[in-house]
């Protein structure tokens, strides 16, 4: 963070922060989104606030502050078609990702899927918005103002967010156990925990493990009922011709560990050996 604030202040180069996958986390006691002129927030879905496609902005410079509430004024209304698309697109999410209803319903129609189709079974799990090089305009939504409901969902959730942020650290700690554990060859709860950051506080909006290949490690838990992948962001560089070694890495060789309330340390452990015994970790 120093390097890039440094750089970007030597070349006066105003800094935007994109904290859609990282709110709450901080940095050497400041949280981040208050490093640069203004921070961003996405609260789309799986996020952990949703606002049905809404979004939010920071900024402590005044004068930046009235010209953003100055261009806000000149948005189009909201699509209230569109915004009762989100609602029920999240409503239906929410009903197929719950516990239960993944186990006896959910799981067993992307079972089917995924035999009879892979190419539908991974365009349903893949990237919502298609990467297009060639678009030359921004869809219109992207200027329409944001609508009541998703303000109302936004500001309450955001008062649920440090209870939300405080349980998936506590449950990033009882995986981060197991992974010790099944590297090691130890049982049970053992005396390693996450070392402690003096830097800052990470919120485990995913859980990252390297492995030898994403694909293959999502088979090995798809056969154990276990779904899971990657980022669903594109490699826009890989896209553009050009190569980048970590962003590679990203969309090959890192697996998201699901992090759930229900989920214990026997759980955690059962899906790591698995992972060792197929030679991913």
């Amino acid at each position: 963070m120093e390097a890039i604030i440094q750089a970007c202040d030597k070349s006066g180069t105003r800094v935007i922060e994109d904290i859609s996958q990282n709110i709450g986390a901080t940095y050497a006691g400041r949280l981040l989104g208050t490093f640069g002129e203004a921070g961003v927030y996405s609260a789309s879905l799986l996020k952990y606030v949703d606002g049905y496609n809404g979004a939010f902005l920071i900024t402590d410079n005044p004068k930046l502050g009235h010209a953003l509430v100055a261009a806000a004024e000149a948005l189009h209304p909201p699509d209230r078609r569109r915004i009762q698309a989100c609602i029920r697109r999240t409503l239906i999410w929410n009903i197929a990702l719950n516990r239960h209803m993944f186990n006896i319903g959910t799981f067993p129609v992307l079972s089917c899927l995924k035999a009879l189709s892979p190419i539908r079974f991974e365009k349903l799990l893949g990237p919502g918005i298609p990467l297009r090089l060639d678009q030359k305009t921004l869809p219109n939504y992207y200027f329409e103002d944001i609508a009541t409901i998703q303000c109302r969902t936004i500001l309450k959730q955001l008062d649920k967010l440090d209870t939300l942020l405080e349980a998936r650290q506590e449950q990033a700690r009882i995986a981060f156990l197991a992974r010790q554990d099944v590297a090691t060859g130890t049982t049970g709860l053992t005396s390693f925990g996450l070392a402690p950051d003096h830097q800052g506080r990470a919120t485990f909006w995913q859980f990252v493990i390297p492995v030898k290949s994403v694909a293959q490690a999502r088979e090995v838990l798809f056969r154990h009922h276990v779904e899971t992948g990657t980022t669903n962001l594109p490699d826009l560089a890989h896209a553009s011709g050009i190569e980048l070694p970590n962003a590679r890495a990203l969309k090959e060789r890192r697996l998201f560990v699901p992090l759930h309330s229900h989920m214990r340390y026997d759980s955690y452990a059962k899906l790591f050996s698995l992972l060792r015994n197929a030679g991913q970790i």
